[in-house]
């Protein structure tokens, strides 16, 4: 079972229903079994950006960080029945612009950035070739199968 908490920390209009039911579906065909948590964060570009910075070295906003919990030891956790595995800060002013210079809808690469954010929660990483290759086959394979679903 997995618990997401979403929050919204901007004042655009998000689609929390459609983004939570996505990221539980993605969570069903990852497979893993247990109680798990996580924290699905929108923020601003302004925010993203100071993050990137601090945590990637990168002076420049981007669409997604994903914080594991077990990477992370300034995690303090309240006892619970769900594992915490982390957070996701999505950045919806980012994925819109990339998602029209790669001329798919915002919704698309939404679904395909939550796919690799959930991935890295569940304990994959890109950080050699082969890890990268493994982390991209289980995306598309995720994806196409949120497609015929």
């Amino acid at each position: 079972m997995i618990k997401i908490n979403f929050t919204n920390k901007t004042p655009l209009k998000i689609d929390e229903q459609w983004l939570v039911n996505t990221a539980k579906k993605i969570f069903g065909l990852v497979k893993k079994s247990g109680n798990y948590e996580c924290e699905i964060n929108i923020i601003c570009q302004e925010r993203m950006k100071a993050l990137n910075q601090k945590f990637r070295n990168k002076d420049k906003a981007t669409t997604i960080l994903s914080f594991v919990a077990n990477e992370n030891k300034d995690f303090i956790l309240p006892p619970s029945k769900y594992q915490y595995l982390g957070e996701i800060l999505l950045c919806p002013t980012i994925i819109e612009k990339e998602a029209k210079s790669l001329e798919i809808s915002t919704e698309k690469l939404m679904t395909r950035l939550l796919i690799h954010g959930i991935l890295h929660l569940v304990g994959y990483t890109h950080q050699s070739h082969k890890d990268a290759q493994r982390m991209e086959c289980k995306e598309e394979k995720i994806n196409n199968r949120l497609i015929k679903s």
